[in-house]
């Protein structure tokens, strides 16, 4: 039964991260064009496909800028948190995992730690996501 309950939470906490992080990928969508880093001529209409191809196709010397715009934009959806909430996920974070219970006898709840795991999230959609340049190639081929 403890097992069960333990899926459960783990479930529900996922969810968490991943409604937060759609909150976050919003943000990054509703960027100005003039944040994006490619070209006007460029098949990667927003911030979102750029960040998006950076993941799926490696890292161009602009990726430091996409990591700290969007890290800023996850610590303010977890400063925003309940605490009760923000406690809550800080036991699914690496801070949680790396916490040593018998040094530290009261867990530190790191706002940092649930923020890290927030951009983690952020870019496991990313990168489960299809650009939206590969669909339209791909509608493209299916039209010849």
């Amino acid at each position: 039964m403890r097992e069960t309950v333990q899926k459960l939470v783990n479930s529900i906490v996922f969810d968490k991260y991943r409604e937060h992080a759609r909150k976050v990928i919003k943000q990054i969508k509703a960027l100005p064009d003039s944040c994006r880093q490619s070209g006007d001529d460029s098949d990667l209409k927003d911030v979102w496909e750029e960040f998006k191809f950076q993941l799926h196709n490696g890292e161009s010397i602009f990726y430091f800028a996409y990591e700290i715009t969007i890290r800023q934009m996850c610590d303010a959806v977890v400063f925003s948190l309940p605490q009760n909430e923000m406690r809550l996920l800080w036991l699914w974070s690496d801070g949680y995992v790396e916490w040593d219970e018998e040094d530290e006898h009261d867990p530190p709840y790191s706002v940092d730690d649930v923020a890290t795991q927030l951009y983690k999230t952020v870019c496991e959609i990313g990168d489960e996501e299809p650009l939206a340049m590969d669909t339209a190639e791909d509608e493209e081929e299916d039209d010849e």
